[in-house]
């Protein structure tokens, strides 16, 4: 059986049961195995662009007795045939991801739910999925090996209107207080404060603009954490 690390079990944990899930950037295709494995899916799709990972995919899939029911292709992207279920696309910068759903507008119709771990530009990917015609209907964050990552749910449907903190930083872990999101402002915030401080000991017009647009990201931030005190 499968072992997975606590992102990649976040992931499966937050898709429901279905026919088929397609994984992008599968990389050893372990994620697609454990869904087999606790047949959440009777199918699955794994795409990568990396020789070494496939090759180290397939000997995963030949290991756990999938021949038949997972099948693995190198490709960029949603692969142009998907089954219906979900999509996971993890590990990646949230540009790179809204590109992927961006060039694949045309098959998102074959998933009734998308599952995305981006590791950077949560809001560019957040509003790139709305405006697919996709809304966000789950979220976690979790402390994996000393990192945080999120993962966000989305299914088809409208998007509701959104407050600019909770494009950045996730309607549902807001709602949810979520630990690992406060320990993430608290960093991140760390981080402004010692950045005001080198921006406001330099006198240059660029540094000033800098130093404002840091105070406002640590404004959102500090309204964030409040939040957590009113609960």
């Amino acid at each position: 059986m499968v072992k997975l690390s606590g992102r990649l079990q976040t992931i499966a944990d937050m898709i429901d049961p279905c026919g088929a899930v397609t994984d992008v950037g599968c990389d050893h295709a372990l994620l697609s195995i454990y869904l087999l494995e606790q047949g959440k899916v009777d199918f699955a799709l794994g795409s990568d662009l990396r020789e070494g990972p496939l090759k180290m995919a397939e000997a995963n899939k030949e290991r756990a007795g999938f021949t038949d029911q997972l099948s693995l292709v190198k490709w960029d992207g949603v692969p142009a045939s998907p089954p219906d279920g979900a999509l996971v696309i993890a590990g990646m910068g949230g540009m790179l991801m809204a590109r992927i759903l961006n060039d694949a507008a045309d098959r998102l119709h074959h998933f009734s739910q998308i599952i995305l771990e981006p590791q950077s530009d949560l809001d560019v990917l957040r509003k790139a999925v709305a405006s697919l015609g996709f809304f966000i209907s789950d979220e976690e964050m979790v402390i994996d090996e000393g990192k945080y990552y999120a993962v966000i749910k989305a299914q088809p449907g409208t998007q509701e209107p959104l407050t600019d903190k909770e494009w950045l930083y996730g309607p549902f872990l807001i709602r949810k207080r979520n630990e690992a999101l406060k320990g993430y402002l608290l960093a991140q915030g760390a981080l402004r404060e010692k950045l005001i401080d080198t921006l406001e000991a330099s006198q240059s017009e660029n540094s000033r603009i800098k130093c404002a647009q840091v105070r406002q990201e640590k404004e959102l931030i500090q309204e964030v954490l409040s939040l957590y005190e009113e609960s």
